[in-house]
């Protein structure tokens, strides 16, 4: 199994449906934020991602926010979306992506670990034993030191041309 490579590739979140996740078998989300719930450094959800929000509740999908952002942040956004959180949460290390599906009442292999970089989120998610899920980031706004990653996930990844292989297709 490559670390590095996530089970499905999504031009962003509303593509993940319900339906999606019954598909896979799966049964619960786990989140980063910046850039996959909101642009970076912001605390607004875009309509888009207010709607799938709002989805995934309608559906009872069990959702938690594990991000590597200050607690402060983390809570804040945790707060006002009624959500479980993990701030600082050490991402790639698998212990908290497992920490995040225990607080949800499932083991890891139930659950989809979403965002938008490799090197978090999908190595993370991976050595973890979720489905992994990477996202096209909201936004070109990132630190300095995400948009080094940057470039090195193009080089794995082979842009141009997004997602740059097949998706898994759902369980039979």
């Amino acid at each position: 199994m490559n670390l590095l490579r996530p089970k499905l590739c999504l031009e962003g979140l509303s593509a993940l449906t319900p339906e999606v996740l019954v598909a896979h078998g799966l049964l619960g989300i786990v989140l980063d934020i910046d850039n996959t719930l909101t642009a970076h450094g912001q605390y607004t959800l875009s309509p888009q991602v207010a709607d799938w929000l709002a989805r995934h509740r309608q559906a009872g999908t069990p959702l938690f926010i594990l991000s590597n952002a200050p607690p402060g942040r983390v809570r804040r956004i945790a707060q006002e979306l009624q959500l479980p959180a993990l701030g600082l949460s050490r991402k790639p290390l698998p212990a908290s992506f497992r920490r995040a599906a225990q607080a949800l009442g499932l083991g890891p292999e139930q659950v989809a670990a979403v965002g938008d970089q490799l090197f978090t989120d999908v190595l993370g998610g991976n050595v973890a034993g979720c489905f992994t899920v990477l996202v096209r980031p909201i936004s070109r706004r990132e630190r300095l030191h995400t948009r080094l990653l940057r470039l090195l996930e193009r080089y794995i990844l082979g842009e141009p041309g997004w997602p740059h292989y097949p998706v898994m297709p759902p369980r039979e």
